[in-house]
């Protein structure tokens, strides 16, 4: 799906906005803090429940007032099917969700309907951030093409704290490896379901990365978080002692990773920053083609600020890829003519933020 309008109200220094956003290319200018990654912000916090920028949701809302809400129409092709959905926040961090009239328990039917790929300075850091980072990255994927994954993550995670509670408090052996026993179950689904998303996103990659960075021999790697030759259950078994004395569980999916390489070297060391902001643009664009081939589902492109590492030939392949994927995409520039060699000005809508007022422009030459 993607959106066809966006209401905010009292969302950090947005007192009140209401856009009806184009189907292709949206340019948000405005000088740097007025607003412009506030509207990727709120667009980022409907599909997924998270800001981007925060941890506490309750610092989004506007200096002296109680609550913000974000509202959006979502839908296919036709305006007039498109779903609402809503999201509010209080200033204790509560949040409500509702999408399509009801009220929903987690932000998991808002993120299947609106998968986001966002591009900002944080999200260039993929190579450089913790393991943790990549797993979400791999998992954004699984979520969106295996519909039963989520429950079983869900579960998994459960059972790992149930386990490494019984670690911490020093419980019986007994106890420990009856949780290990549910765990294998879990943990082997889950590597299953990622092992097979990433064979089938493997050959997308490369091919993106081929046109991206030519000259570099990238490798990517699915890491299970345990030893590849070895049965889950028997590392857990051979493992326990440590475990014991760590108070946690050392390995299993939750130790997940994806490893980058170039010539064998982590890439994070081989690659300057800028090429290393080229490698996740096309580790992303690969996650929509997959998703575009696999579930027929467009994703939405949230691109704050584009670096001024990318030079032109970057910038006209990251383009090509996002006209070539049909898929609606957010750009936040100060000026216009930053992004006009990612854009086509007959099709592109722009908004102009000017201290907290968003206005939507009828064509580029307003600006």
């Amino acid at each position: 799906m993607a959106l066809h309008a966006l209401k905010l109200n009292h969302f950090r220094n947005i007192s009140q906005a209401a856009l009806n956003v184009g189907p292709a290319v949206n340019v948000i200018t405005g000088d740097n803090g007025h607003g412009k990654t506030s509207l990727l912000e709120a667009i980022y916090l409907l599909a997924t429940g998270r800001s981007f920028r925060v941890n506490r949701l309750a610092a989004l809302v506007c200096k002296g007032e109680q609550l913000l809400s974000a509202y959006a129409l979502l839908g296919d092709d036709d305006p007039d099917l498109a779903l609402p959905a809503a999201l509010t926040i209080d200033s204790k961090s509560n949040k409500t969700i509702q999408f399509n009239g009801d009220k929903q328990a987690s932000i998991a039917p808002l993120a299947a309907a609106l998968p986001v790929q966002l591009l900002n300075l944080e999200s260039y850091q993929l190579l450089t951030a913790p393991p943790s980072s990549r797993r979400q990255f791999i998992d954004f994927a699984v979520f969106h093409v295996k519909h039963d994954y989520l429950a079983q993550w869900r579960r998994y995670q459960k059972i790992l704290r149930q386990r490494n509670c019984s670690l911490r408090a020093g419980a019986p052996l007994s106890e420990v490896a009856a949780w290990g026993d549910e765990l294998v179950t879990v943990a082997n689904y889950l590597d299953q379901q990622r092992s097979e998303i990433f064979a089938e996103w493997l050959p997308i990659a490369d091919q993106l990365i081929a046109e991206f960075l030519p000259e570099y021999p990238v490798s990517l790697r699915y890491q299970r978080g345990w030893d590849a030759e070895q049965d889950y259950a028997a590392v857990l078994e051979q493992s326990q002692a440590q475990d014991y004395q760590l108070k946690s569980t050392r390995y299993g999916p939750h130790r997940a990773d994806l490893a980058v390489t170039v010539d064998g070297r982590l890439a994070k060391d081989m690659l300057s920053t800028g090429q290393q902001k080229v490698l996740v643009c096309a580790l992303k664009i690969a996650h929509a083609q997959l998703l575009q081939q696999q579930q027929s589902k467009r994703c939405t492109f949230l691109i704050d600020d584009l670096p001024s590492e990318l030079d032109h030939r970057y910038r006209d392949c990251l383009a090509t890829h996002l006209a070539q994927l049909s898929c609606q995409t957010f750009i936040s520039a100060i000026h216009l003519d930053h992004v006009t060699s990612l854009v086509d000005l007959n099709s592109t809508q722009v908004f102009h933020v000017k201290h907290g007022q968003v206005t939507g422009l009828t064509t580029a030459v307003e600006l």
